[in-house]
């Protein structure tokens, strides 16, 4: 591939959250009240102890150590598609790999996973059937997708919006659409909700 073609073919997402990265606790609810959020869910979560866990759009890794935490003694692994987000969570001392990766490219590990874990991270993805196969890929037999926002579609829908930019159109999509995506793709959508300050998704692989 090209110079050319590679700058083309680039996600503006990424330049985006590099530059809000050091700053990124900053903005939206505390650590502490979205893992108080985390903990209600308990194990709908699919995150007990001794299962692999992929984190994706770990962003600086505000809830990684607390994922650890929860399934030890199993492996914990964290991506982000923004080299200064991974740059940021590498800063902690926790026993978790941090790595740079794409989930719309490729996977980071075949058959590797009990559970990927996806929070605040799916509409970001530019190629979401791509990002469902390759997660897919990614789980073991039997794993577990799950994907969950502490807002409303409606809500975080606005609030990109209003962002604008590189993420003024990464939405949370309705459950019809989501249903067509999962077609094909080696998951099967087994649980959804919405409210006015919850969508979560939970699907198994086939």
């Amino acid at each position: 591939m090209s110079k050319e073609s590679h700058l083309e073919t680039r996600d503006p997402r990424i330049d985006f959250f590099d530059s809000q990265a050091a700053r990124w606790g900053e903005f939206g609810p505390t650590k502490e009240s979205i893992i108080e959020c985390f903990e209600q869910m308990g194990a709908r979560l699919e995150l007990e102890p001794g299962r692999n866990i992929l984190e994706l759009g770990c962003g600086p890794g505000q809830f990684t150590g607390w994922i650890c935490r929860k399934v030890a003694p199993g492996k914990v692994t964290a991506t982000d598609f923004s080299p200064l987000m991974i740059a940021e969570a590498c800063k902690q001392v926790l026993p978790a790999e941090f790595m740079v990766s794409d989930i719309c490219i490729e996977p980071p590990a075949i058959k590797a996973y009990h559970t990927v874990f996806c929070y605040n991270a799916f509409p970001h993805f530019r190629d979401k059937a791509k990002a469902l196969k390759n997660i897919a890929r990614s789980l073991k037999k039997d794993g577990v997708l799950i994907i969950l926002h502490f807002h409303s579609r409606e809500e975080l829908n606005n609030i990109h919006k209003s962002v604008g930019g590189a993420v003024e159109e990464d939405f949370l999509l309705e459950r019809a659409e989501m249903e067509e995506l999962f077609f094909g793709s080696g998951l099967k959508l087994t649980e959804f909700e919405e409210s006015e300050k919850l969508y979560f998704l939970k699907a198994v692989k086939e």
